[in-house]
């Protein structure tokens, strides 16, 4: 379910306790859990422009606005997901490296918390979409040869050479867009 309102969303997932205001609005009664439900929306929201479950995007927000690791159910308790679910989700991002699971002293319980600083993790989603627009710059380059090959050897000149002025547009364009990335993965790379 993908929420476009704060306040739904805090409804739906009952991050919080929520009041009526003046006008009718709703708010939640913390400020301090408003904003860290805000961050957990931010997270879902990020994670699923990017194609990635949602849930994952839950659980990154909820370990980001944790001042202390959290165990499963804690985790589970926050985002509205089954325990079964979370500890699918947390296994992947511990496999990904993004999130750590600790052992407190004289526990059982493993806890988690975020392994990655933010920047990185930005820089990685980045990565990965260079990686994808690059792939997809190669695969024009090889068409305009290929055009470029049977471009005098086709009845139909012209439309080869409107296709060849298209992809080298496409080509242009992606080089650019290719490096306006590379340069923004570069400055992640630089926050700390």
């Amino acid at each position: 379910m993908r929420f476009h309102n704060f306040q739904n969303y805090a409804k739906v997932y009952m991050l919080c306790p929520l009041t009526q205001c003046d006008g009718g609005l709703e708010t939640l009664q913390d400020p301090l859990e408003e904003v860290k439900a805000k961050i957990v929306f931010a997270w879902e929201r990020m994670a699923v422009t990017r194609g990635t479950n949602p849930l994952v995007g839950r659980i990154m927000g909820v370990l980001y606005a944790s001042v202390e690791p959290l165990s499963q159910k804690d985790i589970s308790g926050k985002v509205g997901y089954e325990l079964s679910a979370v500890s699918q989700a947390l296994n992947m991002l511990v496999g990904l490296g993004a999130v750590r699971r600790i052992k407190k002293p004289g526990e059982r319980t493993g806890y988690y918390e975020p392994n990655t600083p933010i920047a990185m993790m930005l820089a990685s989603t980045l990565r990965r979409w260079l990686e994808g627009e690059k792939s997809f710059q190669f695969d024009i380059k090889q068409q305009i040869n290929r055009l470029k090959e049977i471009q005098d050897k086709t009845s139909k000149k012209e439309e080869a050479q409107r296709l060849l002025k298209v992809l080298g547009e496409m080509d242009l364009a992606l080089q650019k867009f290719v490096e306006i990335l590379e340069e923004a993965v570069t400055r992640m790379l630089r926050i700390r």
